[in-house]
């Protein structure tokens, strides 16, 4: 089994390669980022996943970032009742 040491170790080496691949692909000038925004129902998910799906389609290797807020709702912690 793994403990914390190595799960930590594996996340910092991937970080690493993750870095130095970046830094790679930028001296190649061959990274692009693509900032979507919008207010509410504004189709934001919706142009992502089209133009995700069509670069794809264009041989591009494409990474997606969740929308903060939503990640953070989503680990809101249940709350504790305790007896009266």
């Amino acid at each position: 089994m793994f403990d914390d040491a190595d799960r930590t170790g594996g996340v910092g080496e991937l970080q690493e390669t993750l870095a130095k691949l970046e830094d790679e692909l930028w001296a190649r000038g061959r990274v692009h980022r693509i900032v979507i925004t919008g207010g509410p129902c504004a189709g934001k998910s919706t142009i992502m996943s089209d133009l995700v799906q069509m670069l794809k389609e264009r041989n591009y290797l494409v990474f997606t970032m969740p929308e903060v807020a939503t990640e953070m709702f989503k680990c809101t912690p249940h709350r504790v009742r305790t007896p009266a």
